[in-house]
């Protein structure tokens, strides 16, 4: 979410997706899918974003090509999360929010039901990923504050957090 409280999805080169929803409700917490699929024939729908398990609507500046290969899920490509990058591909703002589970699923196309699912009152809620992380993927739970960028997926990445204040719980910038 940039910013403008807006998704937005840019793969470092042509194609860019921005949802024309705007998320501003600071105390809700969202359930958040997005799927890119580049061998889809039609380009809107080669990224999918899901907010709370429905199809949220988006805008394309430009599209990505199709079968186009992207860095997303290169074991090369380094990965940052929570920071925005500007128009000249440097990193910019970071992103003021919390995060409480991130998956990467290379390769693999899911669906937010792999995710989470409707309960009887109709309200969407995370239910356990059982499945494969796919090629270079992992599962960050935020759980371990001596490790906060340790990969619970059995695939061995790790991340270095920066940024994070986890020495002093009492502490009011404590994350």
């Amino acid at each position: 979410i940039t910013g403008n409280d807006e998704l937005q999805t840019n793969d470092g080169g042509t194609g860019k997706y921005t949802s024309t929803a705007l998320y501003r409700d600071y105390s809700a917490w969202y359930h958040i899918v997005v799927v890119l699929d580049t061998t889809l024939a039609t380009a809107a729908d080669r990224v999918k974003y899901y907010v709370n398990g429905v199809r949220a609507p988006i805008s394309t500046s430009s599209s990505i090509s199709l079968n186009k290969n992207t860095h997303a899920g290169s074991a090369s490509q380094k990965w940052t999360i929570g920071v925005g990058y500007n128009s000249s591909g440097n990193r910019g703002t970071t992103r003021d929010r919390y995060l409480a589970e991130y998956h990467y699923c290379g390769g693999l196309t899911l669906e937010p039901t792999d995710f989470g699912e409707f309960n009887d009152d109709g309200v969407w809620v995370p239910i356990e990923y059982t499945g494969s992380h796919g090629v270079n993927g992992f599962y960050l739970e935020f759980s371990d504050p001596n490790d906060i960028g340790a990969d619970r997926s059995g695939r061995g990445n790790d991340f270095t957090a920066t940024g994070f204040e986890l020495s002093n719980p009492s502490s009011t910038s404590y994350d």
